[in-house]
């Protein structure tokens, strides 16, 4: 499974698009959009910028016939889904580490809009919005293919992210989504979430037919 997430990660890499999602990551810190303004727009955009690495991946199996050729060597299906699983959580994982580490830098500075490292209401909802995005649409992916779902996917994509900005600036007012434990309980919920869809990714694909 390293291998297949290798792969994935040296794919980005050659296509540049590391460089497009360090650009946005700067993009991102100085939005001043907030968890507790509807107007705000930081929740979407750090929703949205995983969407960008995932569907390329895709859409390069699609397009250069990947998912074919991955099977053509000794892995099995299972660990394929397993891979591509992995390639997203650690895409996710080290854009919010960056997005949230240069917002700690610019706060530490003083920069005006930067009022905190952490917005937990915020942080919560947008772990939980990404583990249920790609907790459906994986599954889908890896039982439809790309085509079929390349405009069921984009649009559920915008729903999940402005769905999710909406839904942190109204549970923003309230003190309990504001404890330390709810991106805790956050990351709970969504591995519950993935682990689910991981077996059914799994099912679809190893009963798929190229």
């Amino acid at each position: 499974m390293r291998s297949l997430i290798f792969k994935d990660l040296a794919l980005l890499r050659s296509s540049r698009l590391f460089f497009i999602g360090l650009l946005y990551s700067l993009f991102i810190i100085f939005d001043r959009g907030g968890s507790d303004s509807a107007l705000g727009t930081s929740t979407f955009f750090l929703v949205f910028i995983s969407y960008i690495f995932v569907n390329y991946l895709n859409s390069y199996d699609y397009m250069n016939h990947g998912d074919r050729f991955v099977n053509a060597f000794p892995v099995s299906r299972k660990q394929v889904v397993e891979g591509r699983y992995g390639s997203v959580m650690i895409l996710v994982i080290c854009f919010l580490v960056l997005s949230y580490g240069l917002r700690t830098l610019l706060w530490i500075l003083g920069y005006p809009y930067a009022t905190g490292v952490v917005n937990i209401p915020q942080f919560t909802v947008v772990i939980f919005a990404v583990c249920l995005y790609y907790g459906i649409m994986l599954p889908l992916y890896f039982k439809l293919g790309y085509e079929k779902l390349r405009w069921i996917n984009l649009i559920s994509l915008i729903i999940v992210s402005v769905a999710s900005t909406v839904i942190s600036a109204l549970i923003g007012s309230f003190p309990l989504f504001s404890k330390w434990w709810m991106p805790i309980l956050g990351i709970f919920v969504g591995w519950i979430v993935l682990r689910i869809s991981l077996q059914r990714a799994v099912k679809y694909y190893e009963s798929r037919d190229f």
